[in-house]
């Protein structure tokens, strides 16, 4: 390498990158070819010089009148008479009509022979200098010209090491890309483990869940066939994980593979630098002769030896570099090596896991299946009506939208004791034998005639006595009050010692003693499934305290009519009738806002306070406190049900504006519509449409016949009339 200026002082040698980009150009003081400019100027003034003076002699030759033949040097000449001519026949000129052989100008002609003969001789020595000269000038070409291929060659030579290097540096960047791809399995080893842990931990719970099924066969068929599903992921999830595992043990070898080719093309790599090296040895020996051949360009030479040494000095240290880096990595493949060991080892214990977990699944499976051939038949859903024993389709549709209650047929079916000889619990027993006619495995269609039940609630409550229609909201009122007497289960401690004035509590104190009073005496599965917290405040407008109090609801009722005036008079309605005489549509929130209206009570109205000792103008408003996990919703419609209009229920009930206890439930989900067809709720006919709580599909139970609803929102044919939501 080098530019052109290599002979200098060496400045610019010091600034040199070897890859002649041009920078230390820069740095050049020139001082080796000025030198060499002013020798090749001095020679060539030299040479101008010469030819001048011969160019003057000639001139004054001519001025003298003579002209000589320079190859004949000066010959004697003869005269005709008006011209003169050498013995060579040259013709001689006159000058002002004299001759040149006049013997006046006889010493003029021997001074200016003796000029052209120096002048000859000046010539032919300046002649042999330019032959010298040029010949001096194509061995300079040549010497440079050979410098230049010397220089292109080292060029090419260094292009090739930065090659190398590069290619090195490419094989560096893929072992750590290697590494890389060897860390993130590590992780994704990790992250399987991680899943099989979380995948026991799902077994546990299933085989608690199987436990619990075995109790509860008639209670938890959907929750088998969810863990029967759950397990087959579970077991297409490990299999799904051994099959990656597998293929990260492929890939490890695959990339070791490649790690051998890598470090053989290394080695090649290696051999072809050495060759390089031989090559670079075999050019400094004919730069070392061309030193002895080339005497004026010493220098020029020894400093590129001194470039080259240094090159060498760091191709040797490149060498070293490759060296350590080979070491390295030697090392890294055995830290790789014993990484892959651990894997294999850690896959291998993960593989005896596998292999103990699939044979619990298998076991497991077995069971299931074993408790399959049990459920095949209570898979089938059970579409059994009711007879109709004599206008007892109120009782019917009632029974339906009970037995479609989860929590509720489930507690009778499987926890509840059933003793005919105990006549506290009549009604009881009677819901009972319904709910074991109406879910019995063995008997999935037909109707069951609930002569029994029908007897036993005729005799308990004379209302329903006999064969006259009656409402299915009070037969709700009245069963869920009595179930509840007669499986009420209150805790052991039920006593209440901490009484407080009701008058000086606020609002928690109050919710806390009522709670405590009232639940240390109740519990049921009526309680538990369908009770919730109304609480009513009243504010005194003498002494402005307020007043708070707690009540237990099993069923909300909204009068229509009423919620359509309380509308029209607070500016949501322009009129309470429509103009084709209709009553306008209700929405389901209007109720509730309905139902949480503020009333200020005036006049005869007004209410006692036990502060004031007086009748005073109270505020009084009453709010939903709680939900309870079954709503029952009674869509009341006046007396026997003459108030005629359309209700828009959602299937999604969002009461979070509506409920004080914003902690518990606000949302719930319809399951069933007991729905009027008729005149008024002593006559017509009730109709349950219920879905059903095993295939959580429409049917329509109408007495003896059970079919499924394909249309959506089966129930808006009817009237709606009470609503069953179940908290979601």
């Amino acid at each position: 390498m080098g530019c052109i200026f290599s002979k200098c002082c060496g400045k610019c040698w010091e600034k040199c990158c070897g890859n002649c980009c041009g920078n230390c150009c820069e740095y050049c003081c020139g001082k080796y070819r000025k030198d060499k400019d002013k020798k090749e100027d001095e020679e060539i003034d030299n040479t101008y010089k010469n030819e001048n003076e011969i160019k003057i002699s000639e001139k004054n030759i001519n001025n003298n009148s003579f002209n000589v033949d320079i190859k004949s040097h000066i010959s004697p000449t003869y005269s005709d008479g008006k011209n003169s001519y050498s013995n060579d026949g040259v013709k001689v000129f006159k000058k002002k009509g004299s001759l040149i052989d006049n013997e006046e100008n006889r010493e003029n002609r021997e001074q200016i022979e003796m000029e052209l003969i120096d002048a000859n001789e000046d010539k032919d020595s300046k002649i042999g200098l330019n032959h010298k000269y040029e010949e001096q000038k194509q061995l300079l070409e040549q010497e440079r010209r050979e410098s230049k291929k010397i220089k292109e060659e080292l060029e090419k030579n260094q292009e090739k090491l930065n090659e190398t290097i590069k290619e090195l540096n490419n094989i560096k960047e893929k072992f750590n890309n290697t590494n890389k791809q060897l860390n993130d399995t590590e992780k994704v080893l990790k992250n399987t483990k991680e899943e099989l842990e979380k995948n026991n931990v799902e077994l546990n719970k299933a085989l608690n869940e199987l436990d619990n099924t075995k109790e509860k066969l008639n209670e938890t068929q959907e929750k088998l066939n969810e863990t029967e599903k759950e397990l087959k992921s579970t077991k297409e999830d490990l299999d799904k994980s051994k099959e990656t595992l597998e293929k990260t043990k492929e890939d490890f070898y695959d990339r070791q593979k490649d790690l051998d080719e890598r470090k053989e093309n290394i080695i090649i790599k290696e051999n072809e630098i050495k060759e390089k090296e031989e090559k670079n040895n075999i050019n400094l020996q004919s730069i070392n002769l061309q030193k002895e051949e080339i005497s004026e360009k010493e220098k020029e030479i020894i400093k590129k030896e001194k470039s080259l040494k240094e090159k060498e000095t760091e191709f040797v240290k490149k060498n070293q570099e490759l060296i350590q880096h080979q070491k390295i990595f030697n090392q890294e493949k055995l830290f790789q090596e014993n990484l892959i060991n651990q894997k294999e080892d850690s896959l291998n214990k993960l593989d005896s896991s596998l292999k103990q977990i699939q044979s619990i699944l298998e076991e497991e499976k077995k069971d299931l299946d074993k408790q399959k051939e049990k459920l095949e038949l209570s898979k089938i859903p059970n579409e059994v009506g009711l007879q109709n024993i004599g206008a007892t389709c109120y009782m019917n549709a009632t029974l339906q939208a009970l037995s479609n209650t989860d929590n509720f047929t489930e507690y009778f079916l499987t926890k509840y004791h059933f003793d005919p000889s105990n006549n506290s619990k009549r009604m009881s027993n009677e819901m009972y034998k319904v709910l074991s006619n109406l879910w019995d495995e063995n008997k999935k269609k037909g109707d069951y005639p609930p002569y029994d039940f029908k007897n036993s609630l005729s005799e308990e409550n004379p209302l329903f006595a006999g064969i006259q229609a009656n409402d299915s909201k009070d037969l709700i009122n009245f069963l869920l009050e009595r179930f509840h007497q007669e499986m009420n289960n209150p805790p052991p401690n039920n006593q209440n010692n901490n009484i407080m004035n009701v008058n000086q509590m606020n609002e928690m104190e109050t919710l806390n003693a009522f709670i405590q009073e009232y639940f240390s005496a109740n519990k049921s599965i009526i309680s538990d499934c369908f009770y919730g917290l109304v609480e009513t405040k009243s504010t005194c407008g003498g002494c402005n305290i307020t007043k708070y109090n707690f009540q237990i609801y099993s069923f909300l009722e909204f009068p229509l009519k009423e919620v359509n005036t309380y509308m029209y008079q607070n500016g949501r309605r322009y009129a309470l009738v429509n103009q084709d005489g209709t009553n306008p549509d209700i929405d389901l929130y209007e109720c509730f806002d309905y139902y949480q209206k503020l009333d200020l009570m005036t006049g005869q109205n007004q209410m006692y306070c036990n502060i004031c000792n007086m009748n005073t103008n109270t505020y009084y408003g009453t709010t939903v406190y709680s939900l309870p996990n079954y709503l029952i919703i009674n869509l009341n419609r006046g007396k026997n049900a003459t108030y005629k209009c359309n209700v828009n229920f959602p299937e999604v009930l969002n009461l979070l504006n509506y409920v004080t206890a914003k902690q518990g439930v606000t949302t719930m989900k319809l399951y069933a519509v007991i729905c009027h067809y008729g005149e008024s709720s002593m006559s017509g006919h009730f109709i349950a449409y219920c879905k059903h709580r095993i295939n959580k599909k429409w049917y329509i139970y109408n007495d003896s016949i059970v079919k499924e609803c394909k249309e959506p929102n089966p129930y808006n044919k009817g009237m709606p009339y009470i609503l069953f939501y179940q908290a979601v």
